[in-house]
């Protein structure tokens, strides 16, 4: 039995995946501190599930929100210290929405996919044809242009805004619960289980504070 957490965007994802079947609470909200857990223990109680009764505890290393990731994953290592038996699983999402590329739309060719970082930034990976990330970055809208423009690559994007460019146009990806369980199986089958200390954020980009001292380390010299 897996509980999925998802807090890296705006969508607050939880999911349970158990032998009855998939089950999922969706909360459109960037206050993930004040609704993760009431989301968790309503799921729990709606099927009738104890966090005893869980085998894996998923959660979503990002990239994205630097709060969002942080809450999540604090959340499961919280779980973890009082279930030290519980297996952990972390979920890359550019590596999830690769895979759901891949597997909804049957692509057989390289791709790009991008996740909204700011107003101009975005978390950028290449994937193989078979879902193998060759690329994990942070880009400027500008460096994304180019990129894509030079490499003449199909763009898939998650939580981006439609008319984000004139000059790329990019496919909009919607994850499902299913996608969701269908990566935590596949960890599942490589026995890739991680940790506490291996459970940590992808981040790709300094927070709002070291860009700042990185900016007076600069200035000072």
């Amino acid at each position: 039995m897996d509980l999925i957490i998802d807090t890296s965007s705006e969508n607050l994802q939880v999911i349970l995946n158990t032998t009855a079947g998939i089950k999922a609470s969706e909360n459109k909200n960037t206050k993930h501190l004040k609704h993760l857990l009431p989301e968790i223990e309503k799921l729990l109680i709606e099927q009738n599930v104890k966090l005893d009764n869980i085998d894996n505890l998923c959660v979503a290393l990002g990239p994205g929100s630097f709060t969002g990731v942080r809450i999540g994953v604090s959340t499961v290592k919280a779980f973890s210290c009082v279930y030290p038996q519980k297996r952990l699983i972390g979920i890359n999402v550019l590596q999830l929405l690769a895979n759901t590329v891949i597997k909804q739309l049957k692509v057989s060719y390289s791709f790009a996919i991008i996740i909204k970082s700011t107003a101009t930034k975005y978390y950028f990976a290449q994937s193989s044809s078979t879902g193998v990330l060759q690329i994990q970055k942070l880009l400027t809208l500008e460096e994304l242009e180019n990129y894509i423009l030079q490499n003449k690559m199909p763009l898939f994007s998650y939580g981006v805004d439609e008319n984000f460019s004139t000059k790329i146009i990019a496919t909009k990806l919607v994850l499902t619960p299913k996608d969701y369980v269908d990566y935590v199986e596949s960890k599942k089958l490589k026995k890739e289980f991680l940790t506490q200390n291996g459970l940590k954020p992808i981040y790709l980009a300094l927070s709002q504070a070291e860009e700042e001292l990185l900016k007076k380390a600069k200035n000072n010299v």
